[in-house]
């Protein structure tokens, strides 16, 4: 797994964590799993292997396997999102 996969979430500490993207898990599915990972970890400039980060650190986790149709929706809606913050908006 390389780190371009990965996205370190830490502008907020207590909702802190990462998103991961793969496409190689099950055939015709972009997988999506997120990590929560307690506020008291440093998460800036980490290493994105998680080899750093104890098993204790990590709050909660969810994966789930997007078809194309929910994958192209959640693309859009994130879209909207970035253009609304853009543009100072409250999503």
């Amino acid at each position: 797994m390389n780190s371009q996969n990965k996205i370190s979430c830490s502008g907020i500490p207590y909702r802190q964590g990462f998103i991961e993207v793969q496409s190689n898990i099950h055939g015709g599915y972009v997988n999506l799993e997120a990590w929560n990972i307690n506020p008291e970890v440093e998460l800036k400039g980490i290493d994105m292997s998680c080899s750093t980060i104890k098993d204790c650190d990590f709050t909660g986790n969810i994966e789930m396997e997007l078809d194309l149709e929910a994958a192209k929706i959640l693309v859009e809606v994130l879209n909207k999102a970035i253009a609304e913050v853009e543009a100072g908006k409250i999503a």
